[in-house]
């Protein structure tokens, strides 16, 4: 693996890291908040500029269904991060306090709330739609031992169980109501643990990024029995053609 890949994934991992920080904003503090943000946003920035070959192809190549699926998915997290960027920095108290527009903060703060919970759930989605990447670039770091498929079956195991508690922890913390701007305001219960509501924000996110692998293998596995059966159709053309010559 080279350096610029091993970057690329650190960049990536970091990202993941810093996301339950950046939605506990109101247990972490505002300042912290802010700084998180604007890190993530520079990651951000460093991981387009790390794959800008993504932005040279777009026009480029056919269009499959996972393909349009990865495509949509990355421009709609595009719009979110610059929402965030440019409505955080309305909403700053700390870090950009010279910046003090006369109106709008309302709508900033409408548009910061929605683009924090979907994008949230978006990058977690995102995540597990390139979780075979990920795992290609682990399984290439390490080696595979005898006993592995059966450290498979109990990492399957595990990640349901997580995933069936993030199905409750998103119940729980009102996920939904926020998202589909339900409420305007988020409320955060400050005599429960720190602990708790990272957990309960990991699960979340395995949960969905659970989604987006098994969703990504789906569109995989059509895109490839799609282009088999194209591929016997050529084959098949091509007989008949030296036949009737």
């Amino acid at each position: 693996m080279t350096a610029k890949r091993k970057f690329q994934i650190a960049t990536d991992m970091l990202m993941i890291v810093m996301l339950p920080f950046l939605m506990a904003y109101q247990l972490i503090g505002e300042a912290i908040h802010e700084w998180i943000g604007m890190g993530m946003f520079l990651l951000f920035l460093c991981h387009h500029l790390l794959n800008r070959n993504w932005h040279k192809n777009l026009l480029k190549g056919k269009y499959n269904k996972y393909r349009l699926l990865l495509t949509g998915m990355d421009l709609i997290l595009f719009i979110i991060m610059v929402s965030l960027a440019i409505s955080d920095t309305l909403l700053s108290r700390h870090i950009f306090t010279f910046l003090q527009p006369e109106g709008g903060i309302s709508g900033a703060r409408i548009i910061h709330l929605l683009s924090s919970y979907w994008g949230f759930v978006l990058m977690s989605i995102h995540l597990g739609l390139h979780w075979n990447v990920i795992a290609a670039a682990i399984n290439r770091t390490t080696r595979p031992k005898s006993s592995a498929g059966k450290k498979r079956v109990i990492f399957r195991i595990a990640v349901g169980a997580v995933c069936l508690y993030g199905i409750y922890a998103f119940m729980e913390r009102d996920i939904g109501t926020y998202m589909f701007l339900k409420s305007e305001y988020v409320f955060f219960d400050f005599n429960s643990p720190l602990l708790k509501f990272f957990i309960d924000y990991i699960a979340i996110m395995l949960l969905f990024a659970s989604i987006g692998n098994y969703l990504g293998i789906f569109c995989r596995k059509r895109r490839n029995a799609h282009e088999g059966v194209s591929n016997q159709q050529q084959r098949q053309k091509g007989r008949e053609h030296r036949h009737f010559n």
